[in-house]
């Protein structure tokens, strides 16, 4: 159970699955971003104006191949902008009349002129534009370099040329994800230490009660998620139903967290070989987008993951599960302690602690207290996995010997303390390399790469960096495996082996719409989710899933049309260790449900209304 909290603890650090406060992110952007121009920025920012220069050439000489490219240069011009991130900073701005002038087929050669002023005023207004406006321009380069070796290709070939621009738009799209930000990029926006201080009183007043209801359900019960109601219901009742909703919520979590998994094996496997060695800021970006456009080889790291993982579980929770987690544990808790130690003797180690530790209530106000407040409750909520019934399939292996409220105290410890290592080792890296703490998805791919280039024994630290995200990743995927195979064999009836090997198959068949949505299945469709098949997946996740699926454990436990209160604290109590008070049922009747509800409302409202 550890593991699995560890690794939806490190889930903020790539993304995946918490949620995010939008405006958060863009009010406190453009302090930090003045900041690090003050503390020598402008090697990087000659660097960004370089590469605008040379994105600008080469976007004057596509659209001068395009003249003779015959009918559909409209179109295809489209995609060229595009692939330069030209029309995805700017669409606010450019907006339908750039569409309307594509689409009558006039306006090339002024669109082409236009480049270079509108990457420019990109650079000139990064500190206007959301987030990830900084991490679009930095790719832009990489992309220019790969249409201008395709050049010849371009003017002999109208056809070839279409496909090339639509491949370079699907990788930059695949970049710019939807921001879901960790304990640690949330803690850059909304105060740094009056973050983590608000985070760490969320975890405790809300993801504490209900990670000992999911215990609680499944300890009682004795049974999977799916079967644990039916023994804890009184007759005629429906809450069972949920049952199903939790596998299937388990089945979405793995549909994308597979493939996130891969992306840390296969980081883990090029630094570890040397691959990134080298490289300079545009070569390893390079090998991001190489990697997302890539489906084969997302594909076999996506079924390498899930092979691994349905061998471990195929064992059994002792003599697998257990057995491999521990190890796991001990090897990430180790790796994590040695890289923290290694960030405090890094020149920018005091401002990075400073920053990340000492609270900024004035930083805090510029964000938005009430933004900060409810990022620092998405974050403690989400960084459990509560709501899906992974919590509570580890419930009913848990004996009798310990409380439930003593256990879930014990992981929460747990969480706190791989909250703050990771945090040690990010911020004092990021403020000796005048790296953006508010990163995204770049922040672990591209921009950590390149801090791990520029140390003694770099490629080692990045190889054992890579090494326990990817513990982390796979310990969540077996956790929730464990999950999906004892739903299948109480469902059906069938043996461990059985379950095992049908999911084998049903897993990687549903893995694959992730895969191909950054490449060969990109549509503009899931725009409203952040781009890609992953997104939608996530957004489901985390933003049905696991807060309506907590409600449901916590209403079932709390009210007499349910389990019920008595019920619920007899079973927590059992065993030694912390007790659950009768004090306690008024904030967990009447006032924790508001909050959850809250949290999934202003989920919906964020994603579609804000």
């Amino acid at each position: 159970v550890g593991a699995h909290v560890v690794g939806g603890l490190l889930d903020g650090l790539v993304d995946l699955p918490q949620r995010r406060d939008a405006r958060a992110g863009a009010g406190g952007q453009g302090a930090h971003d003045e900041d690090d121009d003050q503390d020598g920025g402008g090697a990087v920012d000659a660097l960004k104006d370089a590469r605008v220069e040379d994105a600008a050439r080469e976007a004057t000489d596509v659209a001068d191949a395009q003249d003779g490219a015959g009918d559909g240069h409209g179109k295809h011009g489209d995609g060229l902008d595009e692939a330069l991130g030209a029309e995805v900073t700017l669409d606010h701005e450019v907006g339908d009349d750039h569409a309307q002038q594509r689409r009558d087929g006039g306006g090339d050669e002024a669109q082409a002129e236009g480049i270079p002023e509108r990457l420019q005023t990109v650079v000139a207004r990064k500190n206007e534009l959301e987030p990830f406006a900084g991490e679009r321009e930095e790719l832009v380069a990489p992309g220019g370099e790969e249409r201008a070796d395709g050049h010849t290709d371009i003017h002999q070939n109208n056809e070839a040329r279409r496909q090339r621009a639509q491949d370079g738009q699907r990788r930059l799209d695949a970049l710019v994800l939807d921001e879901h930000p960790g304990a640690g990029r949330l803690a850059g926006q909304g105060g740094g230490g009056a973050f983590v201080l608000f985070y760490l009183v969320f975890l405790v007043i809300l993801g504490l009660p209900i990670m000992t209801m999911e215990f609680a359900v499944g300890r009682a019960s004795r049974k999977s998620p799916v079967r644990a109601y039916q023994a804890l219901e009184k007759p005629g009742q429906k809450w069972h139903i949920h049952g199903y909703l939790t596998l299937i919520g388990c089945y979405l979590l793995m549909m994308f967290y597979t493939t996130v998994a891969g992306w840390m094996l296969h980081y883990f496997y090029m630094t570890a070989i040397g691959q990134l060695s080298g490289l300079n800021a545009e070569q390893v970006a390079g090998k991001f987008t190489e990697m997302l456009a890539s489906p084969g080889v997302m594909t076999f790291w996506m079924v390498f993951v899930v092979v691994l993982s349905i061998l471990v579980c195929a064992k059994g929770l002792q003599n697998g599960l257990e057995r491999v987690t521990k190890v796991m544990m001990i090897a990430l808790l180790a790796i994590m302690v040695v890289l923290a130690v290694n960030s405090l003797f890094m020149p920018g180690a005091k401002e990075g602690l400073k920053f990340y530790l000492v609270p900024d209530f004035a930083r805090m106000q510029e964000v938005g207290v009430v933004n900060t407040l409810v990022s620092a409750m998405n974050q403690a909520f989400f960084t459990l996995s509560l709501g899906i019934g992974a919590m509570a399939i580890f419930g009913s292996y848990i004996g009798k010997e310990h409380s439930l409220l003593g256990e879930s105290v014990r992981i929460v410890v747990l969480d706190t303390f791989v909250a703050i290592t990771a945090g040690l080792i990010i911020f004092p890296a990021c403020f000796t390399y005048g790296v953006d703490q508010t990163s995204g998805p770049s922040l672990i791919f591209i921009t950590l790469p390149n801090i791990f280039a520029n140390m003694a024994l770099g490629r080692l630290w990045g190889t054992l960096f890579f090494l326990f995200m990817a513990f982390a990743a796979l310990s969540t995927v077996l956790a929730v495996f464990e999950n999906i195979i004892c739903c299948g064999m109480e469902l059906t009836g069938c043996s461990r082996r059985k379950s095992s090997l049908v999911n084998l198959v049903l897993i990687i068949a549903l893995s694959m719409p992730c895969v191909l949505g950054y490449n060969l299945w990109a549509w503009d469709g899931f725009a409203v989710f952040g781009g890609a098949v992953l997104d939608f997946e996530d957004f489901l996740v985390s933003n049905l899933f696991l807060p309506l699926g907590s409600l449901v454990y916590l209403l079932f436990c709390v009210t007499k049309y349910g389990w019920g209160w008595d019920n619920y604290k007899k079973e927590v109590n059992i065993g030694k260790g912390l007790k659950m008070h009768g004090w306690m049922r008024g904030y967990l009747t009447y006032v924790l449900p508001v909050i959850v509800l809250f949290i999934f409302a202003f989920g919906i409202y964020d994603k579609f209304f804000a």
